[in-house]
Order: C-alpha cells, then structure tokens, then sequence
C-alpha cells in the first residue's frame, strides 16, 4: 500500500503571495499544492489527503457557508491571524 504524503495547501487569491509561498515551502522539502480560489480547492477534492490548509479568508465572505462545513468535517482546525 501507498503511503500518502501530506500536503500542504494553499489558497490565496494573490498570485504573489501563493507563488511565492508555494514556492519556499517546496525549497524546503514540503508537498504542496496551491490555488487561486476556494472554489478550485473545493473542487480538488482534496479531503482524503492528510495535511494542512494555509487560507486567506478575506475573499471568502461569499462562500463562508460552504467553506464551514468544508472545515467542521475535516478534522482539527487552528486558526491564526494577523
């Protein structure tokens, strides 16, 4: 059987950020994968992999319903701020 290495995840409406991001985490080992909107995270189906979820929720006002049942079914849940 597989091992399934976890991933980190990234959804930040900013390419900047999401690149660059993406991009020093793989410089250091981590799986990631990114995207540009919560819609194509959600899309990914991406419940089944084991990992974390790096999110701006800013652009996320409008999909808040989904998005809370998104993260009360996966598991525990940190949250940060600036």
């Amino acid at each position: 059987m597989t091992e399934i290495k976890p991933t980190i995840f990234i959804v930040d409406d900013d390419p900047s950020v999401r690149e660059s991001t993406e991009l020093m985490l793989k410089s250091v080992g981590f799986n990631v994968k990114a995207f540009s909107s919560a819609q194509d995270f959600l899309k990914a189906n991406v419940e089944e992999y084991p990992g974390c979820l790096i999110l701006d929720v800013r652009p996320l006002m409008a999909a808040a319903t989904e998005w809370c049942l998104f993260v009360l079914n996966s598991g525990e849940v940190i949250w940060s701020a600036k």
